[in-house]
């Protein structure tokens, strides 16, 4: 996993590319160049204007999984929950999608104890690989959570981050 920090950091074509949500505009593209590749046409045999829609729908909710969209939009999604939804409006909707997006990212959380070490396992893992590329030839200090030589302070990184993030219902 390569962020978008390290992206725009060591300049990778992808960070020239896009200038926001660089990762989750490749997951796009390659997700169209998917859906276009022979054999996998899944979308051939609706109108247009459907077509449209699901590419829009589809963009929407992979560009939701950039942490940034969240923040971005999550004081306006408790806006519409506070206020009472309005689920015949295409903006509460999309709301509710791109916060769905979120919560699908970060249920590993929820998942059988042995899952979800082997899935902090993994990603802190990638997480200090990130931080020593960052270290070794950027030569510039990663962020805490990306940083071997805080490897001990992880546990209470991550769940101070859950805790930050987390809905509480009332």
């Amino acid at each position: 996993m390569i962020t978008e920090l390290l992206c725009c950091r060591a300049s990778s074509p992808l960070a020239q590319l896009y200038s926001t949500s660089t990762m989750e505009h490749h997951h796009f593209d390659q997700c169209i160049m998917i859906l276009n590749s022979p054999g996998n046409q899944l979308l051939s045999n609706i109108s247009p204007d459907d077509y449209s829609r699901v590419i829009r729908v589809l963009e929407e909710a992979i560009l939701s999984t950039d942490l940034a969209v969240y923040f971005r939009k999550r004081g306006a999604f408790f806006k519409v929950v506070s206020e009472g939804p309005c689920w015949a409006m295409e903006e509460h909707r999309e709301l509710l999608r791109a916060m769905l997006m979120t919560v699908c990212d970060l249920a590993a959380i929820t998942k059988p104890w042995e899952v979800e070490k082997r899935v902090a396992e993994l990603v802190s893992s990638e997480f200090f690989e990130q931080g020593d590329i960052e270290r070794e030839k950027l030569k510039i200090t990663p962020i805490d959570i990306m940083n071997r030589e805080k490897e001990d302070q992880l546990p209470l990184m991550q769940v101070g981050f859950i805790d930050s993030n987390e809905v509480r219902s009332s």
